[in-house]
């Protein structure tokens, strides 16, 4: 059953998170659990060493690669898919990204002192290279493990939750929007534009879960003050802690994500289940963060308002 708003004295909105607050702690352990299980078996073993492989890419590029060939799921350089065992069908038209290019060079110049001091500068600057898709590879089979399950059904209560977390991105200054985005990549968040996109054509259970996903980031990382106790601040990190977050509070509203966010945070995680840990505390603000808010103001305790009744 789905989160209903309601009135809460202070007293019962104090209890309300703190039970909150433990019920997060477990999610978390069952989470980890899962991961364990999940990441213990060969295949996925094997998928973890082939996505070594491949690079993580930006928004920025994800757009360009959606553009460019909306059904992408793998993609990849020419020398990586040789890596990986699988070659380049001939005649392939590449996919053209942004890469990033930093050049250093020597600055001389006068000090506070009046003397000649070398200094090292740094410029950066994008190249487009090119990457192609797997359908335009062949070879060796690419490796499979128990990954992410697109999420469907639970119409209702999904729409619910959608709702409340749509009213929720917006109180924090973030538009939701739904775009063509390629099949595999289900959303992404954009700080500086205060935007969050979903895949439009995901059933509605699967955009609540990314919406989710892509507020816990809103909350987590939008500035490096807000990613400064991360335990190891990197992009694997960022993403365990926002599916976290997010399979939490589906819980929270009845939904179960397990599915899909088992995969995706043993993906991210590298196989290492203790990153989840790592980083329980700040999950665990950004959930009830984020339930906090589906409830209203404080309203005096029933028990005061009806001994004001009676004294009036």
């Amino acid at each position: 059953m789905a989160i209903k708003k309601k009135t809460f004295s202070a007293a019962d909105r104090a209890a309300y998170i703190e039970s909150k607050k433990n019920e997060v702690k477990g999610l978390l352990d069952t989470l980890t659990d899962n991961v364990k299980a999940l990441t213990s078996s060969d295949d996925w073993k094997k998928y973890l060493k082939f996505q070594t492989f491949f690079r993580r890419y930006s928004f920025n590029n994800v757009l360009l690669i959606t553009i460019q060939c909306p059904n992408a799921t793998a993609v990849a350089g020419y020398r990586t898919w040789q890596k990986a065992g699988r070659q380049v069908k001939k005649g392939a038209k590449s996919i053209k990204i942004l890469a990033p290019i930093v050049r250093k060079f020597n600055v001389k110049a006068e000090n506070d002192q009046g003397q000649m001091e070398e200094t090292e500068k740094k410029s950066l600057y994008f190249r487009a290279v090119p990457v192609f898709d797997v359908s335009q590879t062949e070879g060796e089979p690419l490796p499979t493990a128990q990954r992410c399950t697109l999420l469907s059904g639970n119409e209702a209560e999904a729409t619910e939750a959608f709702d409340t977390l749509l009213s929720f991105a917006s109180d924090l200054g973030y538009k939701v929007e739904d775009e063509a985005l390629a099949e595999g990549f289900n959303g992404y968040v954009d700080f500086n534009a205060k935007r969050i996109v979903l895949r439009a054509s995901n059933p509605k259970l699967q955009k609540a879960k990314t919406l989710a996903h892509e507020i816990a980031h809103a909350l987590l990382h939008s500035t490096p003050e807000l990613r400064k106790d991360i335990a190891h601040d990197s992009s694997d990190h960022r993403e365990v802690e926002a599916e976290s977050v997010a399979f939490c509070v589906m819980n929270a509203f009845g939904l179960d994500s397990g599915s899909y966010s088992f995969g995706y945070v043993a993906t991210w995680a590298g196989g290492d289940a203790k990153k989840i840990q790592q980083s329980a505390s700040r999950i665990q603000k950004a959930v009830c963060q984020i339930l906090d808010a589906v409830l209203p103001e404080n309203s005096q305790d029933e028990s005061d308002e009806d001994s004001a009744a009676e004294a009036a």
